[in-house]
């Protein structure tokens, strides 16, 4: 019995000089004493040690929080579980499978981001109607030398409300009223007739051409034109072009090669037609003209030539009849045979003159043919449809006053 208290008197001591080291040291104690006195394997009442119960050293969880004890023995490495750790950073999706949370589009959050599911579009926002255009136009802008009766074209981008373009639109000193409007079946193309057509400059003397400004032309289209759903257009369109330069020119007759031609190769400086009282030989006459004031790739827009009948002798109709003739001539010299090959061929140019009447002939396309030419001149003979009346006596005519007049426009 002494014995026993003894030993219990020692074990009591033991473990108050322990709790007494650990409260001088501050550190608490690592089990209560009702658990040190009943571990048997307690010797000198050291702390509990841990890899007695076979469970692995606590380390923090990734949250930061601290792990709890792993009844099923994990290690440290393995994954955490899905709850939450206390007071750590936030959850992980990875783990369940989830989407990272990203905004939704128009700014809103996914609620529902650990689910797997996207994020919510937002609604597009409405579309703004394109306003039409002009794709091309004719004239071009800026564009010179255009024809007087040159429509205006417009090529537009979308179908057009015709109302609208037609009410939208003007040329500089045009009157509404003169402008038609002809459309194509898709509504895209528009032509617009100037009646009556532009205007030009006038141009007396051809070698002021060069000092001479075009006139000038403005096309406007407002933007109140629209197209056939009320688009209009997002701005005013202009158009500006220059018609060409009307120039008149009047040509007189090259001296040298001007004159007539009797059947006999005589040759005489005066144009005359008919017969001679010398052996009732034929007269051709012939006038030449150089075209070379004529501006080149000029457009031309008449030509005439005009002459007088001035001196009449005997009874030129009485035995040849009235079907005079002019016509152009190839050759560039007053050679008989040749200007007789000519008339032989009837190209003549008019019939029918009435000697006492001047002459004042349209001779655009043969003018016409001698500028795409390369000696760029025009040559004319005058004659009678038949050689001679046969009486013996001189019945002919004289023409002066011969002149070519050529009006043309220059870009």
């Amino acid at each position: 019995m002494k014995k026993t208290i003894t030993r219990n008197f020692l074990l009591s001591s033991s473990i108050s000089a322990l709790l007494l080291s650990n409260l001088a040291c501050g550190s608490a104690p690592s089990g209560t004493t009702d658990e040190a006195a009943g571990d048997a394997g307690v010797s000198g009442g050291a702390p509990d040690d841990p890899s007695d119960r076979g469970g692995a050293d606590e380390k923090p969880a990734r949250g930061g929080a601290s792990n709890a004890e792993d009844p099923q023995g994990d290690t440290a490495d393995e994954e955490p579980s899905d709850a939450p750790a206390t007071g750590g950073a936030p959850e992980d999706t990875s783990s369940n499978g989830g989407a990272a949370e990203e905004p939704a589009a128009g700014g809103a959050s996914n609620a529902e981001g650990g689910a797997g599911g996207k994020a919510q579009e937002g609604a597009p926002a409405p579309s703004i109607p394109v306003g039409p255009s002009v794709l091309q136009s004719s004239p071009d802008n800026g564009a010179v030398g255009i024809p007087l009766d040159a429509p205006l074209q417009l090529l537009f981008s979308q179908p057009m409300n015709t109302a609208s373009v037609e009410a939208a639109l003007s040329i500089t000193d045009i009157a509404p009223e003169s402008l038609t409007f002809t459309w194509d079946v898709e509504k895209t193309e528009v032509t617009v007739v100037i009646n009556g057509g532009l205007d030009a400059v006038e141009v007396i003397d051809p070698a002021d051409l060069a000092s001479v400004v075009p006139l000038v032309y403005v096309a406007k289209l407002e933007k109140s034109a629209m197209t056939e759903s009320g688009t209009p257009m997002d701005q005013d369109l202009s158009v500006s072009f220059s018609t060409v330069r009307r120039v008149t020119v009047n040509l007189q007759p090259l001296a040298n090669l001007t004159g007539s031609v009797r059947s006999d190769n005589t040759t005489f400086p005066p144009i005359w037609t008919g017969d001679s009282a010398v052996g009732d030989a034929k007269y051709i006459g012939v006038s030449s003209f150089d075209l070379s004031q004529i501006a080149p790739g000029a457009f031309l827009g008449s030509a005439r030539l005009k002459a007088t009948q001035s001196v009449i002798n005997g009874d030129p109709t009485e035995g040849m009849g009235s079907s005079f003739q002019v016509y152009r001539t190839e050759f560039d010299a007053r050679v008989w045979s040749k200007v007789n090959d000519d008339l032989t061929k009837q190209n003549y140019i008019a019939a029918q003159l009435v000697v006492s009447d001047s002459l004042n002939l349209n001779v655009e396309t043969e003018v016409a043919s001698a500028l795409a030419g390369a000696s760029a001149q025009a040559q004319f003979a005058f004659a009678f449809g038949v050689a001679s009346d046969l009486d013996g006596s001189a019945d002919n005519l004289l023409h002066s006053d011969v002149i070519l007049t050529v009006v043309y426009e220059a870009p």
